[in-house]
């Protein structure tokens, strides 16, 4: 499998605690999307992500 740069997984990092991570609310869920990563095949044009994925080359840490 070949992935580009920002397709590299950073081991024992999760979207979830990415600053680019952003939760929309969509009727009574909300959904997580990946504020860097574009998509066409969503409504707003950004990718939609699960918080439990690997982080991507985009990965910044998010300050508590």
């Amino acid at each position: 499998m070949i992935f580009n740069e920002y397709e590299q997984r950073i081991k024992g990092k999760f979207c979830r605690t990415c600053i680019h991570r952003e939760r929309w609310e969509c009727g009574g869920s909300i959904i997580q999307y990946c504020g860097k990563r574009k998509n066409n095949r969503t409504h707003n044009g950004l990718l939609k992500i699960k918080v439990t994925r690997p982080a991507c080359g985009y990965y910044e840490e998010e300050e508590l």
